[in-house]
């Protein structure tokens, strides 16, 4: 090996070892002047994972943390996830977290591609999780959500999602979600604003609320969708969540009509979302103009 090859082999063995380094730098805060700098070798060793070496952080939260840097290969960041249970078998809520992470990743780097044989595998390590991890609520809540979107998005299958988006509901009424990794957000979309919600809108929502949202869009009938609406807004929870809920009642042909004086209600309150708001006075127009809001 050339001296150039060999500098070059030793800048790509350490790099990462040195990027993790800083993170954990800025994990710890600023340190005092007279604190000595860190030896990237002393203070990390690594250890390598499915072919790629992974630093060992002296946490299970520092080594979560870790798999949400930047990898330029997928399988490496996977290597960072399964790191998380191979350095910490004992910490339950990291290792559920990167099992969750895992799962997702097995769709592919689309999700919108993903076969129909990777989706039955994603449910199926899904309903593994919830075993392993099920005095977690926060990890069950998400592993059922996700299975729900996948069996209503992704396979068309709206009953079996359904099912699951019930669980949701019945078991995790109370569960926020976290702010990473994000939910993939297929059919929930809404208007972006620039200005900052007020104090009650920077919760995260809950769970069995975003599961209540689904089951409106993909129910069948009525009467369903009407008591997932009336458990969101009876919940003192995130109003962008009702005003999205109201939004896919105003399209429903079976419930329009009869959810136009709950958004004319809403429309009165001060929102934190005027977008949001946009669309719903333009529903409600748009089916004054087409009588739909008289029958």
């Amino acid at each position: 090996m050339t001296m150039k090859n060999s500098v070059n082999f030793y800048c790509r063995k350490y790099v990462r070892i040195l990027l993790a380094v800083l993170f954990l730098v800025g994990l710890q805060g600023c340190r005092e002047p007279s604190t000595p700098q860190i030896n990237a070798r002393q203070t990390l060793l690594t250890h390598s994972v499915n072919g790629f070496q992974v630093p060992i952080f002296p946490s299970a939260e520092e080594q979560f943390n870790y798999t949400n840097s930047w990898f330029e290969k997928r399988e490496e960041k996977k290597a960072a996830l399964a790191a998380v249970s191979q350095f910490f078998p004992k910490a339950l809520e990291q290792r559920g977290a990167a099992a969750l992470e895992l799962t997702y990743m097995e769709l592919g780097r689309d999700y919108r591609q993903a076969t129909p044989e990777d989706c039955r595998k994603a449910i199926e390590n899904y309903r593994k999780i919830i075993t392993r991890f099920h005095t977690l609520p926060e990890i069950c809540a998400k592993a059922y959500w996700y299975m729900g979107w996948i069996y209503c998005d992704l396979l068309k299958e709206k009953e079996k999602g359904l099912e699951m988006y019930r669980l949701v509901v019945a078991h995790y009424p109370h569960i926020r979600r976290n702010l990473t990794p994000p939910v993939p957000w297929v059919t929930f979309i809404t208007p972006t604003d620039t200005n900052p919600p007020p104090a009650q809108e920077n919760a995260n929502p809950l769970w069995a609320d975003l599961a209540r949202i689904e089951i409106i869009r993909y129910s069948d009938t009525a009467d369903a969708a009407r008591r997932a609406f009336f458990g969101l807004r009876q919940g003192n929870g995130n109003q962008q969540m009702v005003g999205i809920a109201l939004k896919l009642l105003l399209h429903r042909q079976d419930l329009g009509r009869e959810a136009v004086p709950f958004a004319e209600e809403y429309l009165q309150k001060p929102l934190p979302n005027p977008a949001l708001q946009k669309d719903i006075r333009q529903l409600l127009a748009n089916m004054e103009l087409t009588g739909e809001g008289d029958r």
